[in-house]
């Protein structure tokens, strides 16, 4: 039959189908009905449809596509010849070995060929059942030119009940198994908590009252209905593992006091005694409720609750008699009878001592008003005990006293040996006799264990033939520890295995109370762990001894009782610190340790400087009152003081000697870190540098030998400038040393003719074998002759020695050199010029510079600043070798003897037999003679000797040793200095702070000594000086004899500026201080 003759015959059948259809169905309000609202109306009337069948009275417009390839009935692509193969439909290429006509012209692997003896594979049946279930496919193999046919292909049957999908449908055995999915008829229910007879109910018609397996369990006391009798626990037998709480004392006692219940001792299922309760005792005065009444040492005490008398008022403070803040006596008034001397804020408490520092009691504070304490500001007093708040409310050492227990928060009870629910029983409901229950425990048969945890083994279980079987009523993990042992069933082979007086598990045991036996009863690896018969800490014997490690050693509920301090802590009380913090946990908030004014280390005293008529309280040293600014001081025209220090090269010793110019003794003695020092220069931090000139057994070549070093003002090394010889090997180093006004270092190598300038404060890693770092060389100046010694005026401009040469030392251009012969001002060649060699430098108040002469002798030479006019004045004397200018602008030649001259060269006092080679002065205008194996020295205006330091090591010297050329001519200083009382003997010196207008090239710094009378500052010792506010007074210096602890306090604040043109502006100085 062709596909038209086939739709037609579908459209005759259809049609007749749906007119019986609608006769059926009484349809009267239409003539007829499309196919698509059949459709719509009816989906298993759909189902009957014919896939190709032409609609009935309107077009059909779905298209009909089963296998997915775009075409079929009423698709736009047109109608398939094979609907239920994707690879099939017009179009198609024809794909060989298929079986199948893939491009719809009615014909099957057209066009194709194949060799003899190719074997292709090829399936007949549907193509939705290849390999599933025991369908596959074959093979057709050529023989000439034409496939044969499939071979050995399975095609899908009828299914049979052999767990083989036959019919190739993706199920196996339908319709042919029973309810229980197996072949044959169906099992009978057996007591297994198993659906045998699978019709969705378990062991129906076969439990007992519980519903389980076999005889009811036994009733054990652990809160549950075990026998299922409608009743709990009644004639129970009490469970070993199973805690029962228990108590026996007075009613209204128990949880109150010292009293705490215990636990049932459980001996063969049988509550044998309670273990480990504590009932009421008779009161003693110890601090406890012995007899557990709610009350404490009652009819016991004294007035302040305390046991014995009561105590007298104590006016012994740990500050000294102001009193103790504490009402000792319990009168209610505290430190009456005491002077509590004007102080403020002072720890105290005005409740019973006893209480201090318990629970939530604390102290406050009070403060002092002619002579009397005031009230306790802040203090927290015992109150009634508030339940649940878990404070001791009532400071009595105890919380929540007399409160329900609060400590148990109620949840369901787990198995884990805790009371969870706060019943005072733990396990119970949750735990048997197997050990710890769950709901979906089920017993399991031929393991000799009790499943389902109710006292049965095996109850749903049949019993085996053969020998007695090993069996185990309690937790299955203890079989084979300690005393457990397994017992065997007793039983009558094919009936059930009861749990009978004839028959079950017998002759086993089970874990038990541990009891001081040596033994490991309860079967848990352990012997005697927390043994019935035991003491409070689970162990056989007497309990520890409590011991100070953070533990309840005796097992009382307490730690470290007894042992640790009153912080709970073990070793000594903490120290009470000022930090607000009760740190030695006594209630008190850092008594004594606040002083006068109550706070910690601050100060209660501030007086203030910042007008005119404050300065004047005070002395002023070349310092003024700035334009415009009439309550401020800046830098005048006069001199300033410097630190009392003199730094001496002690050249065959490669050392320094730091000499206390006041003092005239040996301060400390430094290695130079080279070889024969001979050059010095103190910066204003109080650092020196150090010019080695690589002599006396030295190599001025190496840089371990010839070079410059920086030491801080203590003597540690700071850096080392490589500065050498130059030569391969011997020459001089470093003869020149000064330090500018921007704080760098000039330093002139002798052989090398050249003069470097190096930074005061950069420092760089270096590459040296010994590790020192290296001072960074910031420029190199090439000079017309060798420099012996240098020396900067207040210009910024450098000179050299000795043939005199200026240098800028903002730029390190040379701006000028002056002729070799100077002019003679008295003496044999009064009026002439003269030819001189040079040796020290120094420079004066006008910027003039002064050499000290070798040859001619008797002269000093000065070159004038501006004009580089030269005189030679005559002093009368021999040679000289240093120059100094003094504070008061005079200059200081040294040689044999010492010579002073006017800044006009007016010769005005000879100082003979001074063993002077160097010369120096201090920053109380004492002129140091140095050189051989001493320095002295000798009074500015009479020149007389006013101490001597001897016996040093050969000291040699052309430079500013104590750092005042600096101070007073490079750096323009000035200073304030003002004497102040602190108002009583035991003041305690804070800080000093100032303030004003200081620019970059200005300083500031301070200084102070003290002394228990005015009178007394003159000849105390003073701190060192502090560069930064606020200056906090240093402790006391038991080398220098500084100390801060005085009633009187002297404060010397010091200016300093690098130019002329800077203007620092002192505008405010501040003291502060305290007493104790």
């Amino acid at each position: 039959m062709g596909r038209d003759e086939m739709s037609q015959s579908l459209r005759a059948g259809l049609c007749l189908v749906m007119a019986l259809s609608f006769a059926a169905c009484g349809n009267s309000t239409s003539e007829s009905t499309s196919l698509s609202q059949i459709d719509e109306q009816d989906s298993s009337f759909r189902m009957m449809t014919a896939p190709d069948a032409a609609p009935i009275d309107e077009p059909q417009t779905r298209c009909i596509d089963r296998d997915g390839d775009g075409y079929g009935q009423f698709c736009d692509r047109g109608s398939d010849c094979d609907d239920g193969r994707s690879a099939s439909h017009p179009g198609a290429t024809e794909q060989c070995g298929d079986g199948a006509d893939n491009d719809c012209d009615d014909q099957v692997d057209e066009g194709c060929g194949c060799n003899d003896g190719e074997s292709v594979p090829c399936y007949p049946g549907p193509q939705e059942t290849i390999g599933t279930g025991r369908c596959r496919q074959g093979f057709q193999i050529c023989r000439g030119g034409q496939l044969g046919a499939c071979e050995e292909s399975r095609l899908p049957i009828d299914e049979l009940c052999n767990g083989t999908d036959d019919d190739c449908d993706g199920q196996t055995d339908e319709g042919v198994v029973n309810a229980c999915g197996a072949c044959g008829d169906l099992p009978s229910e057996v007591c297994d908590l198993t659906d045998n007879d699978c019709d969705g109910q378990i062991d129906e018609g076969v439990l007992n009252a519980c519903g389980q397996c076999g005889l009811e369990p036994e009733e054990y006391c652990d809160s549950i209905d075990n026998d299922c009798d409608g009743d709990i626990d009644e004639s129970c037998l009490c469970l070993d593992s199973v805690s029962e709480s228990c108590y026996t004392g007075s009613p209204g006692t128990k949880g109150v006091g010292i009293c705490r219940v215990g636990y049932w001792l459980c001996i063969d299922g049988q509550r044998n005694r309670c273990m480990n309760q504590i009932t009421e005792q008779n009161e003693q005065c110890n601090g406890i409720d012995d007899d557990c009444d709610g009350l404490t040492d009652e009819a016991l005490t004294n007035q302040c609750g305390e046991c014995g008398a009561a105590p007298a008022e104590s006016c012994a403070g740990p500050n000294g008699d102001f009193g103790n803040g504490l009402d000792d006596d319990c009168d209610g008034i505290i430190d009456e009878g005491c002077n509590c001397s004007g102080r403020s804020r002072q720890p105290c408490y005005s409740g019973l001592p006893k209480t201090l520092g318990k629970g939530l009691c604390m102290g406050g504070f009070s403060r002092c008003v002619e002579g009397q304490v005031m009230a306790c500001d802040n203090e927290v007093l015992p109150t009634e005990e508030v339940c649940g708040d878990g404070g001791d409310n009532d400071c009595d050492g105890q919380t929540d006293e007399g409160c329900p227990d609060t400590l148990c928060t109620p949840s369901a009870e787990v198995c884990d040996a805790i009371d969870n629910d706060c019943d005072g029983n733990a396990d119970e409901g949750v735990r048997g006799p197997c050990g710890c229950r769950a709901e979906d425990n089920v017993e399991i048969c031929g393991n000799g264990f009790d499943d389902d945890c109710d006292g049965r083994v095996e109850e749903v279980c049949g019993c085996v033939k053969g020998p007695p079987q090993p069996c185990y009523g309690g937790p299955p993990e203890t079989v084979g520890v300690g005393e457990c042992r397994m017992g065997t069933f007793q039983c009558i082979p094919g009936n059930m295995l009861q749990q009978g007086d004839l028959s079950g598990c017998r002759d086993w045991v089970g874990p038990q109370y541990e009891i001081c036996n040596g033994r490991d009863d309860d079967c848990d690896g352990r012997t005697d762990e927390n043994p019935s018969d035991g003491n409070a800490c689970g162990t056989c014997g007497r309990p520890p001894v409590e011991l100070c490690d953070g533990q309840d050693n005796d097992c009382d509920g307490l730690t470290d009782e007894g042992v640790s301090n009153a912080c709970g802590q073990c070793g000594a009380l903490p120290q009470e610190v000022c930090d607000t913090q009760d740190n030695d946990c006594d209630g008190l908030i850092d008594e004594g340790t606040v002083n006068y004014c109550g706070t910690c280390g601050q100060s209660c005293f501030t007086q203030v400087f910042d007008d005119q008529e404050d300065w004047e309280l005070g002395s002023i040293v070349n310092l003024i009152a700035p334009d415009g600014a009439p309550n401020a001081l800046t830098l005048g025209s006069t001199e300033v003081r410097g630190d009392s220090y003199l730094w001496a090269a002690a050249f065959t010793n490669r050392e320094v000697v730091k000499i206390d110019t006041r003092t005239c003794e040996i301060a400390d003695v430094h290695p130079s870190f080279g070889f024969s020092p001979s050059r010095t220069a103190v910066a204003v931090n109080g650092s020196v540098w150090i010019g080695n000139r690589g002599m006396h057994g030295g190599n001025a070549a190496d840089y371990s030998h010839g070079n410059a070093v920086h030491l801080d003002v203590d003597g540690s090394l700071i850096c080392r400038a490589r500065i050498t010889s130059g030569a391969a090997s011997g020459g001089v180093a470093v003869r020149a040393a000064a330090i500018d006004q921007e704080g760098n270092a000039w330093l002139g190598s002798w052989s090398r003719r050249k003069i470097y300038r190096v930074s005061g404060v950069e420092v760089e890693p270096g590459d040296a074998v010994d590790g020192i770092p290296d001072c960074r060389i910031l420029q190199e100046v090439d000079l017309p002759s060798p420099a012996y010694g240098a020396a900067i005026d207040s210009k910024g401009f450098l000179w050299t020695a000795t043939s005199p040469t200026k240098i800028d030392t903002r730029d390190g251009e040379i701006v000028g050199r002056v002729p070799g012969q100077a002019l003679a001002v008295g003496g044999p060649n009064d009026g002439e010029y003269i030819s001189a060699r040079f040796y020290g430098i120094a420079i004066d108040r006008n910027d003039n510079v002064w050499y000290a002469v070798t040859s001619p002798a008797g002269y000093l030479v000065r070159v004038d600043g501006e004009s580089h006019e030269m005189h030679a004045f005559f002093h009368g004397g021999g040679t000289t070798r240093g120059v100094a200018v003094d504070l008061e602008g005079n200059i200081w030649g040294g040689g044999g003897s010492l010579y002073k001259m006017s800044p006009d060269g007016e010769h005005l006092l000879t100082v003979p037999s001074a063993s002077a080679v160097g010369v120096a002065v201090d920053g109380e205008n004492g002129i140091w003679a140095v050189g051989g194996s001493s320095a002295k020295r000798f009074n500015a205006r009479t020149g007389l000797l006013e101490c001597s330091v001897s016996r040093l090591p050969s000291l040699y010297t052309y430079s500013d040793m104590t750092g005042m050329q600096l101070l007073n001519i490079t750096m323009r200083s000035g200073r304030w200095s003002v004497k102040v009382n602190g108002g009583s003997d035991d003041v305690l010196w804070d800080r000093v702070d100032w303030a004003g207008a200081f620019p970059d090239d200005a300083f500031v710094d301070a200084r102070v000594r003290t002394a228990a009378s005015r009178a007394g500052l003159s000849a105390a010792t003073w701190s060192a000086r502090a560069f930064e506010t606020p200056m906090r007074i240093p402790g006391p210096n038991l080398e220098s004899g500084y100390t801060p602890y005085n009633r009187w306090i002297e404060i010397e604040v010091r200016l300093t500026r690098q130019q002329d043109e800077v203007q620092p502006r002192l505008e405010q100085v501040r003291v502060h201080w305290q007493r104790p």
